[in-house]
């Protein structure tokens, strides 16, 4: 701890994790909010060849 960038890196790391994981939270929103949006839509009957 007596790097004199140790406080530089430390906060690096600290915005790079609570960037990454509000990506991944916004992904998994993002993920929720547009199945939500295809159950609303109606289901497509595919037709059966012989």
């Amino acid at each position: 701890m007596s790097d004199p960038h140790f406080a530089f890196i430390l906060a690096s790391y600290g915005v790079t994790a609570i960037v990454v994981g509000g990506l991944i939270a916004w992904t998994l929103l993002d993920y929720r909010r547009l199945r939500q949006a295809l159950d609303k839509l109606p289901r497509r009957e595919e037709d059966s060849a012989p």
